[in-house]
């Protein structure tokens, strides 16, 4: 079948819709595959009403792609790869040069006689580090018989910590990005009018644009 539109007929309806007339005719559904790309958020759409359908508690997108996958048996017929099939993970392809170092790379780069990465930066891996503690710890508590009693507070806590970690991630290059956006201003020339100007207009963006990434980077560590 043909989804026009996943958010009127969504994926995982159209499955259990197609299991029900299956079951009716007393057959049984192998699984499904998907031609062409999907967006991720009729894969979340899907993830969403099988955890709560099944009561499961589930926070990482990668595991809530894994269990669409299984749950509607998308391996049936060929290998289904999010990376090569979700719209998102092939266009917004990551380009996090400093995230992806290895701890011991990062704490080295910032140590050296440059600018950036610096503190913004640090902050932010540190907000990611004390987001993920926070995460890690309710994971380990909700579901346990003698934490019964802060059980529901322990799962709703859980999504916007693991969520705090996604966004601030990123935030570890966006800081020194833009520092280094707002040092290339101050670097243009100021030889005539017009390139004072447009000096000054550069500088006073990349200013903003190297506080506002902290700022935002500081609002999501205090919500957590």
């Amino acid at each position: 079948m043909n989804l026009a539109n996943y958010k009127i007929t969504p994926i995982h309806i159209a499955f259990e819709e197609t299991k029900a007339a299956a079951k009716e005719l007393n057959v049984a559904v192998a699984g499904s595959e998907l031609v062409g790309l999907v967006p991720l958020e009729a894969m979340l759409m899907a993830a969403d009403y099988y955890i709560k359908k099944e009561n499961l508690m589930i926070v990482d997108e990668q595991q809530k792609i894994k269990l669409v996958i299984e749950r509607l048996g998308l391996n049936s017929i060929s290998k289904f790869e999010p990376e090569k099939r979700i719209i998102e993970y092939m266009v917004h392809a990551k380009n996090e040069p400093l995230a992806s170092l290895s701890l011991r790379e990062f704490i080295e780069e910032i140590s050296n006689r440059s600018s950036a990465p610096g503190g913004g930066s640090a902050s932010a891996a540190i907000a990611a580090i004390g987001a993920g503690l926070g995460c890690m710890v309710g994971q380990l508590t909700y579901g346990i018989r003698k934490f019964e009693d802060v059980d529901k507070k322990i799962r709703e806590a859980i999504p916007p910590l693991y969520e705090a970690v996604q966004n601030l991630i990123p935030m570890i290059d966006a800081d020194t990005n833009a520092f280094n956006d707002y040092m290339d201003a101050m670097r243009l020339p100021k030889n005539t009018t017009e390139e004072i100007n447009e000096r000054t207009d550069a500088i006073q963006t990349g200013l903003k644009k190297a506080i506002n990434t902290p700022l935002s980077m500081m609002q999501i560590a205090n919500a957590c």
